[in-house]
Parts: structure tokens; C-alpha cells; sequence
């Protein structure tokens, strides 16, 4: 199957701009979807439908943006500056939570501070002390609202109080690290001696199959930014036994019938996946080499298409985890061979 090219204003003038680059599949897509949150921005300071349904899971779409200035020089920082903006000044709630559907949110907080991080990381010119306040508060909120289980909230907080410690270097932020990170590491539920898994709810329940992926995105994320965490690499690896036999990669179905949730209930016994990344991050991390990559990519985002085109929210908070995460490990294989 060939690329996918895509026929917008912005597309051709950016195609233009890359001549004599080798355009991939991955560039394509990401593109594309860049393209597509370019429809969705309004001027005032976000995507979508963010100020209508008061759900700042819009302005995650900063990390994308972000990625997207780093990969391709696209110059959007306005954009960005607008967005967190706004999402201090509208979303975010006296406690430090940031909001999904007016209602203060864990996970949604973690992600955006992750997000936060990345552009301030991306943009040099971008003045976190301006937020430094209402950053401190959001950290504060996801300390002071431990988990049961890690889920794959406790793995974004983790994420997060790490880049945080990174960049303010407080004791207070890299104490917050510290025990998430104990925390993880101790609520992990090993199988046996090769296969295991972090719960996602009592630690009764057997692993959630597709919540697995999502946690072993935001680990492997995690552990792209902390290459040296040998022993929640041990784990990482451990999770993937647990699950990644179950995939059939040439439909790219995966098995889900014993996995908790209603799925056998419910009949249920393959769903479709759309997260290629957790694919790219496991060869990475593992030094390998992954086999039938193109066809992992359209796969999976032909199942993306299918399952979440209406749901305008997932394009901006999933966007870089799903398929932005496999650019950036491209171009870290790429310094890797240079070096």
C-alpha cells in the first residue's frame, strides 16, 4: 500500500518546504493529522470543542505541536503560547487539577504537564516561571491524590514528576518522583518469573489487555526519557511477555478474552489496534529490529480512523503517544548511528 497524501493548503506548502527529504509514511500521517487539529484551532486558545464541553483534553495537543515544530521546524509557538494560556486561565481548578468535562481529572492533569514539559523543552524561548504557581499546584494535586493501583494514570504521573524534577530541580517535585516511582515498582503483580503486569484496578482482576497498551506506551515513553531506569526497564519487559503474544499482526487484532473487563461477557474475543508505537518502542528498547513496520503503521491507523474519527478529542491526546513517539525513536536510531 502506497502513502497517504493529503491535499491541503498547509500540506503542499510544507511538502514543498521538505523537497528533496524522504518523505515516510509516518511523515505522512503525521501530517495529516497535523493538518487535520490546524482545522480544529481556534484563535482564542484551543481545539475543538474544549471551551463548549470545558475538557482541556483539547489542549493536549500542545505535545504534538511541540514534537511537531522539532521534527519538521513547522513554526506554530503562537499557537502553543495561546493554548496553555488559555488552559491555565480556563481549565485548570484551584487545587491544580486541570479539567475533563468540567470535572477535575488525575490523568488529564498528568498529561498535560507532560505536554507543558515537552514545549518548554522544544521552545527555549517559552517561560515556565510565567506558570511556575499554577505548575507547582498541578504537581501538588497529583501527589496528594494517590492512586490504589498504578493504572496507566500512575505510570503518566510518574512521567511527569520526572520531567518536572528535571526541569525545576526542586526537592520537594523529585521526592514526588521518588515515591511514584517506589510506587510503580512495588505494585507491580508478577506472574511468574518472565510474564507480569501493573493493575489496572483491584489487584483480583487479570491483566486489561488494552490498558496494557496503553501503559506500555506511557512507560516506554517514560523510559525514552530515562534510558537508565534499568530496573522499570526489567519490568517494561516483563508486561510486554504478558501480552504481546496476543497479537495477530497480519489482521493486527488483538486477543482479549481472558482479559479483564466485559469482553467475554460480552462475546468479545479480538479488538482492533491502533497503537503502533508500542510496537516501535519495544524494538527500540530492546535494540531489535521490527519486521513488517509499514504495514504495523496502516494497520493500525486504519483501525485508528475507523474507531475514533468522531471522537475529535483523541486526535489531540493521542496523536503524538500513538504515532508521533514512532518519529521521534526514527530520528534517535538515526543519532545512535551517527554516534
Amino acid at each position: 500500500m502506497g502513502k497517504i497524501y493529503i491535499m491541503s493548503f498547509f500540506f503542499i506548502f510544507l511538502f514543498t518546504s521538505l523537497q528533496g527529504q524522504n518523505i515516510t509514511l509516518i511523515d505522512s500521517i503525521l501530517l495529516n493529522m497535523y493538518d487535520e487539529l490546524e482545522q480544529e484551532w481556534n484563535n482564542k486558545g484551543y481545539w475543538g470543542e474544549a471551551r463548549i464541553e470545558k475538557d482541556n483534553r483539547y489542549n493536549e495537543a500542545i505535545i504534538f505541536y511541540a514534537k511537531m515544530n522539532s521534527f519538521y521546524k513547522i513554526n506554530n509557538i503562537k499557537k502553543v503560547k495561546k493554548a496553555i494560556s488559555y488552559s491555565f486561565l480556563n481549565f485548570q481548578e484551584d487545587n491544580g487539577a486541570f479539567i475533563q468535562e468540567n470535572k477535575p481529572s488525575y490523568v488529564r492533569t498528568a498529561m498535560f504537564l507532560i505536554g507543558l514539559a515537552e514545549c518548554y523543552n522544544v521552545y527555549k524561548q517559552l517561560n515556565y516561571k510565567k506558570y511556575l504557581n499554577e505548575i507547582n499546584k498541578a504537581l501538588k494535586y497529583l501527589y496528594n491524590s494517590p492512586r490504589s493501583y498504578t493504572g496507566n494514570q500512575g505510570i503518566a504521573a510518574l512521567t511527569a514528576f520526572y520531567l518536572w524534577s528535571q526541569i525545576l530541580n526542586k526537592d520537594s517535585v523529585i521526592q514526588y518522583f521518588i515515591k511514584q516511582r517506589e510506587f510503580i515498582i512495588n505494585d507491580f503483580i508478577q506472574i511468574d518469573s518472565t510474564k507480569g503486569f501493573w493493575p489496572e484496578g483491584p489487584r483480583h482482576w487479570s491483566i486489561n489487555v488494552p490498558y496494557a497498551q496503553i501503559q506500555s506506551i506511557f512507560l516506554g515513553k517514560y523510559l525514552l526519557l530515562n534510558p537508565n531506569d534499568k530496573k522499570l526497564l526489567k519490568l517494561y519487559k516483563t508486561q510486554l511477555n504478558s501480552f504481546f503474544y496476543l497479537y495477530d499482526l497480519d489482521s493486527m487484532n488483538i486477543n482479549v478474552i481472558n482479559s479483564a473487563g466485559n469482553f467475554r461477557k460480552n462475546g468479545i474475543k479480538t479488538v482492533k489496534s491502533s497503537t503502533p508505537s508500542v510496537f516501535f518502542l519495544k524494538a527500540f528498547l530492546y535494540n531489535d529490529t521490527l519486521t513488517n513496520s509499514e504495514k504495523i503503521i496502516i494497520k493500525s491507523y486504519q483501525h485508528y480512523k475507523e474507531k475514533y474519527a468522531k471522537r475529535k478529542y483523541v486526535l489531540s491526546t493521542d496523536a503524538y503517544y500513538r504515532f508521533g513517539i514512532i518519529k521521534e525513536i526514527e530520528i534517535k536510531q538515526h543519532e545512535n548511528i551517527s554516534n
